[in-house]
């Protein structure tokens, strides 16, 4: 789509729009307050329509001057996504949609498009392609952040059980892998009895739903939990290993069916307003085991802190990541969205995890060079450990 001097300078100011103001008097007074930012990138789209020999496409300037707008923060978890990308968040943070199981991540500068999450067991992970690779092209056609959006809206269009050819670049290597159009679930939650009566539940994101009628990471704990329960469970292994987070309205459920009272988290806004999240409504009697590693991070450290700090769980394992920030996104007006660091949560006894994490009560470290993924659940040290506290635990 090319454009004419007047509807590049309106696209470049909506670009400004777009990440500084919504729909409220408050962010309508944040732009007037900020008019030099939207003059300064309206003079210099007019220098450029004025005197360069290149068009421009008014999406990708658009995309373009949002995600510089965005990168100026210096948040390495503050994200400008255009529509497409917007999309895939969406997807990954729900528990079921349709597609071949990739969330991608376009650089403009580059026109890379790179794999940013692989859904588990979804078709792209079981053709093959890793978290990390170069999306090269799409059933033959070339791949990059200029055609992305045209290219996912092929895919959409797509019926169930079509076979996708996705070309990928890894290390070098260009590689093809074959992956069909599904529906792709999202069941975040795994668990099953242990030796004795010890239950062992693995979270591995704490997904939520956008359109209500689909189930969260909450349902499937909950549904899982009962099910050893009537199994005869009377210990638990909550296993959070390599779970990056997810929903914190979820997690925040998960640690109040947890916890029968006390202070699960508060948060810290820019102002410094404080908001507090307390246990109200649940309450489980038996001795815990929390596992966590490096990977464990956010919501993960959100149920880790609140159940070590209430001495409801024994945390056994790795330090934790260190990811003590909120985010808040919001969707725009043309599609695309923003997510911003809005607040920084403490622990219950007051600390802000950022960059630090939370150190294991009992520590527990896998050889050099190895992850859970190399290990089953009757072999694996760490769960080994776990029994062993919780031994200890009922023996007190």
């Amino acid at each position: 789509m090319k454009i004419n001097k007047t509807t590049a300078i309106t696209i470049a100011v909506t670009a400004v729009v777009t990440c500084l103001a919504t729909n409220t008097v408050r962010d309508y007074m944040f732009l007037n307050n900020n008019a030099k930012v939207v003059k300064k990138i309206s003079d210099i789209t007019e220098i450029i329509m004025d005197n360069s020999i290149y068009s421009a496409d008014a999406d990708l300037m658009a995309d373009n001057a949002a995600t510089a707008l965005v990168a100026t923060i210096g948040d390495k978890y503050t994200r400008y996504l255009n529509k497409e990308e917007y999309k895939q968040h969406s997807d990954s943070i729900s528990s079921g949609y349709f597609g071949v199981g990739l969330t991608l991540t376009s650089d403009f500068v580059t026109g890379k498009v790179s794999v940013y999450e692989c859904a588990e067991d979804g078709p792209s992970a079981r053709a093959g392609v890793q978290v990390g690779d170069i999306l090269t092209s799409v059933d033959g056609q070339e791949c990059n952040s200029e055609k992305l959006s045209e290219l996912i809206s092929y895919i959409k269009s797509k019926e169930v059980g079509t076979d996708i050819i996705l070309g990928v670049l890894r290390d070098g290597e260009a590689l093809e892998f074959v992956a069909p159009f599904e529906e792709i679930q999202t069941n975040s939650v795994s668990g099953q009895m242990l030796s004795g009566d010890t239950g062992y539940v693995k979270i591995d994101s704490f997904k939520g739903n956008l359109n209500k009628d689909s189930r969260t990471a909450y349902d499937d704990f909950v549904d899982k939990v009962n099910e050893l329960r009537n199994e005869g469970m009377t210990k638990l292994v909550i296993d959070l290993r390599d779970n990056p987070g997810g929903e914190f309205g979820v997690v925040a459920s998960i640690t109040d069916e947890i916890l029968d009272s006390g202070l699960i988290t508060y948060t810290e806004d820019k102002n410094g307003k404080r908001s507090e999240l307390n246990a109200t409504s649940g309450g489980y009697n038996y001795p815990m085991v929390i596992i966590t590693n490096g990977n464990s991070a956010s919501a993960s450290e959100i149920l880790t802190a609140a159940l070590q700090d209430n001495g409801k769980a024994v945390v056994v394992g790795e330090r934790t990541f260190g990811k003590g920030v909120v985010q808040t996104v919001r969707r725009l007006f043309d599609g695309s969205g923003i997510i911003v660091t809005s607040s920084r949560y403490f622990t219950p006894n007051g600390i802000c995890i950022d960059g630090i994490g939370i150190e294991p009560d009992v520590e527990c470290k896998l050889p050099e060079g190895k992850t859970p993924a190399d290990y089953t659940v009757e072999n694996d040290p760490q769960i080994a450990k776990a029994l062993e506290v919780l031994k200890v635990l009922i023996n007190k």
